[in-house]
């Protein structure tokens, strides 16, 4: 082992924990007649853990891009306010540069600003989560326990990423309004064939790992802020042709006539709600598979566990039970399957006990079937032979192991032999006629033993899972808020840019009400631009999550469904944050009209 070399992604897994869950892990070639294994195949809960953190941290990346797009748009408001200042200045002999530096310099105190609140306020947010998660159960220690966790590291990352959102938007605002403007159309048109090639790199591209899947994700999110001032021109070109009435066309106008201040705040809430749509898809959908899942395994009535030496008496006083219609035995243990450290599930498997785990006829003797998590490592499908301890197995079958961090193998009581092992059977599947009363009886007369109905196991799956997506869906709301923010500044700058319009209006007799109407009217037209847009990214989304993201991470593929709760809700929530942001006042709308009069 001394002469193997050091794995690459181990630096930064020290650096930033659980980065390398994002990357393939690649053996180097062993000594001459050894096996070359990564440590994580011997610790597959830690790599599963270190999986679902880099999840979490790639999805909350989301929210950081769409933060970078909210100062973004800050930066260019804030430059247009101060626009003869700043070209009085330049004509005194300021350079650009020096106006560039001063600019980036109050970023850089926003930046420094920002992350100290964001430190509090995410340690408050990470005990929130803690609590929500965990159902409350961690409720007493959360804060204190995520309170320890900051180190120097955190808050260097959290530092790098205030200041790195920070002046990145600031920069990208000045060299917007004050550098070169030629070759914006053809750069965007330029970039989109790469981040189309990116995604397609990223999808395609097994050894990219999860990481890959996620940079296609990022490239179709930026691909598709890259097509929001396209779609806006496209949209102003339609409005002749639109039959509506004036105040409709006056709303649209407004729309589709001043991009430069709505595409920045409208690509935000574009991709926003498109990870809304994506992870609610993902979610439901793995939720049914997982429901799914439960139905078709757990088709007993009662379930018992540890028996132990108590099974011969257990099943001898169940079988004396009228209303006992069935009594099936199992067995689990600790084994490996070429090498890798695997879960044994073993029972009589007939056609009944196989079309459980999806297969059609029994197990005979020397056959198998295994986790989609265990084949994708293992690299075999059905047909192959894999090796066991003491003999060969034909895998005639693969079955989804939602939330295995052990790979499973499940065969005939009479192949576990090959696995070096004697069946010992510690699990009884009981079914019942309705209404029997047996559960009870067995907890009296045998108190040690643990008695589980179908109906409780499958309420407790579910509750788990619930609170495992919490989180996840939780950031999706954060991203939602940022970007509602961006919006409503973006609509308060345009107010405020079409003063001049809005007093030629009142003084041509527009009432109160038609006013407030045209501002929801003019939201409206926003987020209906932003979901139209955002649904297909949503989808895209939602593919590359359930295809490509899951199966690298924990090696299972979850079927896309498209419930209609799960990209109908997101997008209303848009639809009704824009009107929202568009109802509320201007924050100098007041002044600007005073002053004015």
């Amino acid at each position: 082992a001394a002469g193997l070399p050091r794995p690459p992604v181990r630096p930064l897994a020290e650096l930033m924990p659980a980065a390398a869950g994002g990357l393939a892990e690649g053996l180097a070639d062993g000594l001459a007649g050894a096996a070359a294994r990564p440590v994580t195949a011997e610790r597959p809960s830690a790599e599963f853990a270190r999986s679902v953190l880099f999840n979490l941290g790639a999805l909350g990346t989301l929210a950081l891009l769409v933060a970078w797009f909210l100062i973004h748009q800050m930066g260019v408001i804030w430059l247009r306010r101060q626009h003869l200042l700043l070209s009085r200045l330049h004509v005194m002999g300021v350079s650009r540069i020096t106006l560039r530096r001063a600019f980036l310099s109050l970023f850089v105190l926003l930046g420094t600003l920002a992350t100290a609140v964001g430190v509090v306020a995410g340690v408050a947010l990470a005990a929130a989560l803690v609590r929500l998660s965990s159902d409350g159960a961690a409720a007493p220690s959360a804060a204190s326990d995520v309170a320890a966790h900051v180190d120097v590291w955190i808050l260097l990352k959290a530092l790098a990423s205030g200041l790195g959102v920070c002046l990145l938007g600031g920069y990208g605002a000045f060299q917007r309004e004050w550098g070169a403007a030629a070759g914006t159309a053809s750069w965007r048109w330029l970039a989109l064939p790469v981040l189309a090639g990116l995604a397609v790199l990223g999808i395609v591209w097994e050894g990219s790992g999860v990481l890959g899947g996620f940079l296609a994700i990022l490239a179709m999110s930026l691909g598709t802020a890259a097509l929001v001032t396209p779609a806006l021109a496209a949209l102003r070109r339609a409005v002749p042709r639109l039959r509506l009435g004036l105040l409709g066309r006056l709303a649209l106008r407004e729309v589709v006539w001043y991009p430069r201040v709505l595409s920045v705040a409208l690509a935000a809430l574009t991709l926003a709600v498109a990870t809304a749509v994506g992870i609610g898809l993902m979610v439901e959908s793995f939720r049914l598979d997982f429901a799914r899942m439960l139905e078709s395994r757990l088709d007993g009535d009662l379930y018992v566990y540890d028996a132990g030496a108590a099974l011969p008496v257990l099943t001898s006083w169940l079988r004396a039970r009228p209303a006992v219609t069935g009594i099936r035995p199992s067995g689990r243990a600790r084994a490996r399957l070429q090498g890798e450290p695997v879960e044994l599930g073993y029972a009589r498997f007939d056609a009944a006990e196989s079309a459980r785990y999806g297969y059609a006829r029994g197990l005979a003797a020397g056959e198998a079937l295994i986790s989609e998590r265990l084949a994708r490592s293992l690299d075999v499908e059905p047909g192959d032979t894999v090796a066991a301890a003491e003999g060969p197995l034909v895998v005639v079958g693969t079955f989804p192991g939602f939330g295995d961090a052990l790979g499973r193998v499940l065969v005939d009581v009479d192949s576990v032999s090959r696995f070096g092992l004697t069946p010992r059977f510690d699990r009884l599947t009981v079914d019942l006629q309705p209404g029997s009363p047996v559960a009870a009886d067995l907890a009296r007369r045998f108190p040690g033993v643990r008695v589980e109905s179908r109906s409780g196991i499958r309420a407790r799956a579910l509750e788990i899972f619930d609170r495992t997506f919490a989180i996840t869906r939780a950031l999706t709301v954060l991203a939602l808020a940022v970007a509602v923010v961006g919006i409503y500044n973006a609509q308060s700058a345009l107010k405020l840019q079409q003063a001049g319009t809005r007093r030629l209006l009142d003084a041509q007799g527009m009432s109160a009400g038609e006013a407030r109407r045209l501002a929801l009217m003019h939201a409206a037209a926003v987020g209906g631009v932003a979901v139209v847009l955002a649904l297909p990214l949503g989808l895209a989304m939602a593919w590359t999550l359930c295809e490509v993201i899951n199966p690298r991470s924990f090696g299972w593929t979850v079927e896309l469904h498209l419930p209609w709760q799960a990209w109908l809700v997101p997008l209303l929530s848009g639809l009704a944050a824009a009107l929202a942001a568009g109802a509320l006042p201007a924050p100098r709308e007041r002044e600007a009209a005073h002053e004015a009069a």
